[in-house]
This record gives structure tokens, sequence and C-alpha cells, in this order.
């Protein structure tokens, strides 16, 4: 998992010169690391496929997928539009439509 962690957030190399520093480091991989197991597990139950991705390829397939969110004059959100041409935008549209229907918000392909 540690190798895994490793080339899916990119962190090649974590040697800082103060041991706070290399504290906090580790810190963020540790939390970045539980982040995605977490979304992992919320958007399975609505695509089981994205739960057999590697921490490599949900970072670079699933969370790097660009699109925006249209908010309200007030600053809420009402939709999120994801770029239709990102490999796993599909599948993270139902996900996510399952996941933020409850709070009235709708996910959407478009161009982005």
């Amino acid at each position: 998992m540690f190798k895994e962690d490793k080339q899916g957030f990119g962190m090649t190399k974590r040697a800082k010169k103060k041991f706070e520093g290399q504290q906090m480091v580790m810190l963020l991989g540790q939390l970045a690391h539980n982040v995605l197991i977490w979304a992992r597990e919320w958007l399975k139950k609505a695509n089981p496929r994205l739960v057999k991705f590697g921490v490599l390829r949900s970072v670079r397939d699933v969370l790097t997928t660009s699109g925006f969110i249209e908010l309200t004059a007030e600053g809420t959100v009402t939709s999120v539009v994801l770029n239709r041409a990102a490999p796993a935008a599909r599948r993270c549209r139902d996900a996510l439509g399952d996941l933020l229907k409850v709070q009235n918000i709708t996910v959407n392909l478009g161009a982005t």
C-alpha cells in the first residue's frame, strides 16, 4: 500500500530538514490516503467498478476529472458539470449523482 500511495500521490521524496516538516508531510500523506479510501467507499454504492481502481488510477483518472460547479447568487451549489471527454466522467456522474441527490445537487456531463 505504501508504494501505491507514493506513486498515486507523487510522493517520491519526503526528506525534510526539520523534524516537524517531515512529520507534517507524513500526516498530510495519511490524510490524502484516508480521504481517497473514504471517497471510494462513498462512490462504490453507485458504481462498484470504481472501487477496483488502485490509488494511482483513482487519482489519475477519477479525482482529476475536470469540470465546474454552478452556484446561485447566494453561493449555494446547484449542479456539478463534469467534462464529458474525461475517461471516468460517466462513471463519476452516476456515482456523484446518487451521492449528491440528497442535497438536490444535479451532476451532468458537458464541455469544460
